[in-house]
């Protein structure tokens, strides 16, 4: 029969042992260090990629001048089986970075600087968010995105273009967020795209004329992809429309 401390002599054996507040304090001081080293290695990893989007850029730009009329979506299409569009990321990120010297060394997530080079951002966002870069200031992507937001909707308001209303319903906080319905998510990008025209043409033209050519043609292509959207989806696109605009169907 074996005795009272030889048992637990044995159960010690298998149960964890605590172990030293100093040990601890190593442990934890090793596993900081590990992070904010591979933080900094990521950090050197995204602004490579960032040169890299930049000479894309820079190299596609060249050669649509070089293609020649005619020849640039087919020889996009051959090489690496892109849209003007998908191409056009490249190239306006790289019309970007002559906006300021050694750009590619700000700190500017690789994300964000598709967001920076879109058409309907406004050249205010884009010198804040390069100021605070150059300071050092670290930009994630959903805080440079966030003052964009803020900046369009000032010049809208300023320029006094409102937001569409949404078709979304009220709920109770009981019945908890909804998900959008396929209407919803119909109207919302009918309203982005209404939005992204807007401060296109508000950043051309200094001011939004129903009657300029290129707003009337910009807008009609918007409709039809809108209605031809809407159709394949058993959405009737003119009552939809009406209800956008606050007015009954």
């Amino acid at each position: 029969m074996t005795s009272d401390r030889a048992d637990k002599s044995d159960l010690g054996d298998e149960t964890p042992r605590a172990r030293d507040p100093g040990q601890l304090a190593v442990a934890a001081k090793e596993r900081e260090r590990v992070l904010a080293e591979n933080a900094e290695e990521i950090r050197k990893l995204g602004k490579r990629v960032g040169r890299d989007v930049i000479e894309i850029g820079r190299r596609l730009t060249g050669m649509k001048k070089l293609c020649g009329h005619g020849n640039w979506l087919p020889w996009l299409e051959r090489e690496f089986g892109w849209t003007d569009r998908h191409a056009l990321n490249y190239t306006r990120v790289y019309e970007l970075s002559l906006k300021s010297e050694n750009f590619s060394d700000l700190e500017i997530p690789v994300s964000a600087l598709y967001l920076l080079a879109a058409p309907s951002t406004p050249p205010e966002a884009v010198d804040e968010v390069i100021e605070c870069a150059k300071t050092g200031e670290r930009q994630a992507h959903a805080e440079i995105k966030g003052k964009i937001d803020k900046i369009k909707r000032m010049k809208a308001t300023a320029a006094g273009v409102k937001p569409q209303r949404g078709s979304t319903k009220k709920r109770t906080d009981a019945e908890g967020p909804a998900a959008p319905d396929q209407e919803t998510l119909i109207a919302e990008e009918w309203n982005k795209m209404l939005w992204e025209i807007a401060f296109y043409v508000l950043q051309k033209d200094g001011r939004l004329d129903p009657n300029n050519d290129e707003w009337r043609l910009l807008v009609g292509r918007a409709r039809a992809s809108f209605e031809a959207v809407a159709s394949a989806a058993g959405v009737d696109p003119d009552r939809l429309l009406r209800a956008q605009a606050g007015r009954p169907g």
